[in-house]
């Protein structure tokens, strides 16, 4: 029988498991000053709006849930807190029933699904008959973290908090054009809520949303609460996941490591908001200087993030 999971957060999406919105926390109305690169933000200005995702074709179909609009345009001087029902997170979506599809995109009102995993562990996965759904009226975004190296190639990096941090370094030197993609997303469609996802929805993913919400204003701590929800959205697939892992020649099958590696303790997370403030000065640095948004855009993200409503978790 499975755990029933605090909502909210967590939204129960049949077969689709760790779903929750990643919206609803407070936030602080001093945004941190980063380092800019002047040479890249000038040329990254005029590129603004150029290198759009494919996800226009849909806003056409988008259908507003009376929630989102809560926090389009507001500024951030009033901001108390991170949209509800605008960015959601998940693990995979492969075994989605029918009303899971039908709570999906008429209930949640979601038009746009970025997939973090990379190209080999979606062939893998289609292999095993777990194919990418077709949802009508939500388009499907390919956004790897890495484009073709396979996920299990990082396994050894996790070793308790220093290796995670390790681990999601790596995702962040790596994950630049599809974190872009996200967030030209937020900028130009503030009404398409978007479900961000990878497989297990903890590391990859978890890495984006705390970079979507630190630029929001969430501070670190509440940041790395929210990834620690994933304990709780995943402890009933931790056995599965971890027979999974075992599977693996790299690991040699050390059921501590592969049990580590399911965990998504504060800590881990802490570690890394730290690494990215002396690696990249901070989140806003790291958007900028790595991925090429200019600090209008930037600012134009943390608008559609935020929110007036009073913060709910």
């Amino acid at each position: 029988m499975p755990h029933p999971l605090p909502s909210p957060p967590f939204v129960n999406v049949p077969n689709v498991f760790n779903f929750r919105d990643a919206g609803g926390y407070a936030v602080s109305t001093t945004s941190s000053q980063p380092t800019i690169n002047q040479s890249q933000s000038t040329t990254n200005q005029s590129q603004s709006t150029t290198n759009q995702s494919q996800s226009t074709t849909n806003q056409s179909q988008s259908t507003t849930n009376p929630q989102n609009t809560s926090g389009v345009q507001n500024g951030t001087e009033t901001a108390k807190s991170v949209r509800r029902a605008y960015v959601y997170r998940s693990a995979a979506t492969h075994d989605i029933t029918e009303e899971g599809k039908r709570i999906l995109r008429d209930e949640l009102g979601i038009r746009v699904i970025f997939d973090l995993r990379s190209k080999p562990e979606i062939e893998e996965n289609v292999r095993k008959g777990r194919k990418i759904p077709t949802i009508e009226g939500v388009e499907y975004m390919y956004a790897p973290a890495f484009a073709e190296q396979p996920p299990q190639n990082q396994t050894p990096a996790y070793d308790k908090k220093q290796g995670f941090t390790h681990a999601y370094a790596d995702i962040l030197a790596h994950a630049q054009p599809s974190v872009k993609e996200i967030l030209l997303h937020i900028l130009n469609h503030p009404h398409s809520p978007l479900l961000i996802h990878c497989a297990g929805g903890k590391d990859r993913t978890g890495v984006v949303i705390a970079l979507i919400l630190s630029i929001a204003g969430v501070d670190d701590e509440i940041v790395a609460e929210e990834y620690a929800l994933t304990m709780v959205g995943l402890r009933d697939r931790k056995s599965e996941m971890v027979g999974r892992l075992l599977e693996l020649e790299v690991l040699g099958g050390n059921r501590e490591k592969a049990e580590r590696m399911v965990e998504a303790r504060k800590e881990y997370l802490i570690g890394t908001l730290d690494m990215i403030k002396e690696k990249y000065g901070s989140a806003e640095g790291y958007v900028m200087n790595e991925c090429g948004l200019g600090p209008e855009e930037l600012e134009g993200v943390r608008r559609n993030l935020r929110s007036r409503q009073a913060a709910a978790l």
